[in-house]
């Protein structure tokens, strides 16, 4: 009786094993599926602000991005509500996250990946969950939570608030990528210089001959293009009537009919011609760099990034991104050839690249190549040596969240870095040799780009401040907060650690970015003023304001463009002894890398460019000229 008792139990336990519905369990409140756990490096302790709208999940640091979320989201709501004639349906909930690799561990949205929208590879979206990170940006961090809340819309718009609704309206309508995605990354950003000089490629490199076959990001940018296109030529209005006539008849083709009056096909053929009448001809008054580049990335969907030049100018470093897995090379611009030094990450289609890391600097010696990574959830700074084999020496760098960008001074003592710590990127120095760092600046602003000038007295970076004065302002004691607008240059007093900042560039709405000193009074950085991205140089002077006890100054800037390239300049960077010049550009869908002599100061075009009229238009979209009002938890 026992045996039989026994075999019946181990038939039931090896039945409960096998059975095609034990096939789920529940991890940190999700629902998934065996062998779909996600590796987890930290423990996330979760809390959250009740808002009127909407609910903001953040953890430990998190606390300055759920404030500004809660501050912003709600002008971001009633925005698209209006630009799509709807009111949302429920509540938002915000899933904040302090960095991408924190995002990377989540379990949330796991099972059924395939029924969720990765909109633009930035943005996940779990029913009315919007999971969104930081990334040291705070205008790529609106651009998501406005991404999060489009696609909420959008879902419910067309299919329906609940599931049954979505389940049944999936079955009728079945929405191109292009169409939704397309969209949603239009509503996130607008039309900006980064879109327009890769519309530019494309249109005038015939990529869009087989519009039905795109898929991915080549289809949502064609997407947004589109709506870009259809904004411009009939109006915001026909947004919203464009979903409406979608969503009521089931079929795009006759909501453009009805609403446009012209079937998608002609739509598509206007589009091609509406970009070609303005690129085609503007295109011909404008050049690339001197010779033929150095370097090209033969193949079309990998990216590259951190374009670092060598002291001496004779070998660039660089990074190459593989959905993920990333390569560090160097290459010898003497040879001609490259050579890998180091590799990481791993490929991933579902999840976001993160093509911030590695982060590169040569140390002014040119003894070695310096590079802060992450790896498990840790940041490591590396040095390579080369020889007949690279070494490298690995080293904690547990000290931020992120870090943005770094570089060394003249000696090596020390280091300028660009990093995030509790939702802020603010600019710190650090001693590799006491492994000791200082705060320089500690406030809501992006601060981004450092670097040694003028024999290390001074730090010259670019920020979204927008003052010159420095002191601690975070965002949960700011009384009001706006959405950056754009980016100039500033000089910081690193010798006296002034509180008082010059401002070497101020121009609403323009974006400066990048900049390097080319001598004692000149520096270079990247501008978009006409819409392009282009080499821009100012020129430092000081005249005597008054006399009391010391001689006081006042300072004089004078900025002129140095160039009036055909496509923007991606990054750019100087050696360290002034000599060679590196610039990317993405040309002929592929990374192209370009390397001249040292721009002269005094090499300067006389005659102002010409701004492209989509970029006076860029200065009136709603989402750059508001001003968010205060809004607390409830």
């Amino acid at each position: 009786m026992a045996k039989t008792i026994l075999r019946k139990l181990t038939y039931l336990l090896i039945f409960m094993l096998l059975a095609p519905t034990a096939n789920a369990q529940f991890t940190r409140g999700v629902q998934m599926n065996f062998g779909k756990n996600r590796v987890q490096y930290n423990d996330f302790l979760w809390t959250f602000y009740r808002f009127k709208n909407f609910d903001t999940y953040f953890y430990l640091g998190g606390q300055e991005l759920a404030v500004y979320t809660g501050r912003t989201a709600d002008a971001d709501i009633a925005e698209i509500e209006k630009l799509f004639d709807y009111r949302i349906n429920g509540r938002f909930q915000f899933i904040i996250y302090n960095r991408l690799t924190d995002l990377k561990q989540t379990n949330i949205g796991l099972e059924g990946e395939e029924q969720n929208t990765n909109t633009g590879g930035l943005t996940r979206i779990v029913g009315n969950k919007i999971l969104i990170y930081f990334d040291g940006d705070y205008r790529h961090f609106s651009e998501q939570i406005r991404a999060g809340v489009a696609q909420v819309m959008v879902n419910q718009l067309m299919y329906g608030g609940s599931i049954k609704d979505r389940l049944q309206a999936s079955v009728l309508l079945n929405l191109p990528e292009w169409y939704v995605n397309g969209l949603i990354a239009y509503v996130s950003k607008g039309w900006t210089p980064e879109e327009d000089s890769k519309m530019r490629d494309a249109i005038l490199g015939k990529h869009y001959r087989n519009f039905d076959n795109l898929t991915g990001q080549a289809a949502e940018f064609a997407g947004m293009s589109l709506w870009n296109y259809i904004v411009e030529t009939y109006g915001k209005t026909s947004v919203s009537n464009l979903l409406y006539m979608t969503r009521i008849n089931r079929n795009i083709e006759n909501g453009f009919i009805y609403v446009l009056g012209v079937p998608l096909k002609e739509v598509r053929k206007n589009w091609i011609q509406y970009y070609q009448n303005m690129y085609v001809e503007d295109d011909k008054n404008r050049k690339l760099p001197d010779g033929a580049p150095v370097y090209v990335l033969k193949k079309q969907n990998r990216y590259l990034s951190q374009v670092r030049v060598s002291p001496d100018g004779n070998q660039i470093a660089y990074v190459t991104n593989d959905l993920g897995k990333y390569k560090i090379w160097l290459y010898d611009v003497r040879t001609k050839k490259r050579k890998k030094i180091a590799k990481g990450g791993y490929k991933s289609v579902n999840q976001a690249m993160d093509l911030s890391y590695p982060t590169l600097a040569w140390h002014p010696s040119g003894r070695y190549l310096s590079a802060i990574k992450e790896k498990k959830g840790k940041l490591w700074l590396d040095y390579y040596t080369f020889g007949k084999k690279t070494k490298r020496e690995s080293n904690k760098f547990f000290y931020f969240d992120k870090v943005l960008d770094f570089s060394y001074n003249s000696s090596g003592s020390e280091i300028v870095l660009s990093a995030v710590q509790k939702g802020q990127s603010d600019l710190y120095s650090f001693s590799p040799r006491t492994k000791t760092y200082t705060q320089l600046t500690k406030d809501r602003w992006d601060d981004l780009s450092p670097k040694f000038v003028m024999d290390d007295r001074y730090i010259i970076f670019s920020s979204t401040r927008t003052e010159d004065t420095l002191r601690p302002t975070p965002i949960r004691q700011a009384d009001e907060l706006e959405i950056p607008q754009s980016s100039d240059v500033f000089l910081y007093d690193y010798m006296n650690k002034s509180a008082q900042l010059l401002q070497l560039t101020n121009t609403y709405g323009i974006n400066e970015t990048e900049p390097i000193q080319l001598d004692s009074s000149h520096f270079s950085y990247l501008s978009d003023e006409n819409g392009i991205k282009n080499r821009y140089t100012a020129t430092l002077d000081s005249a005597i304001a008054y006399i009391d006890t010391v001689i006081h100054y006042r300072y004089i800037v004078k900025s002129n463009p140095q160039s009036d390239y055909k496509r923007n300049v991606l990054q750019h960077d100087l050696s360290s002894k002034g000599t060679k010049y590196a610039e990317l550009f993405h040309l002929n869908s592929r990374y192209q890398i370009f390397l001249n002599t040292a721009p002269s100061s005094s090499s300067v075009l006389t005659e102002p460019l010409k701004i492209r009229a989509y970029a006076l238009r860029i200065l009136e979209l709603p989402h750059l000229k508001k001003k968010n009002r205060r809004v607390d938890p409830t």
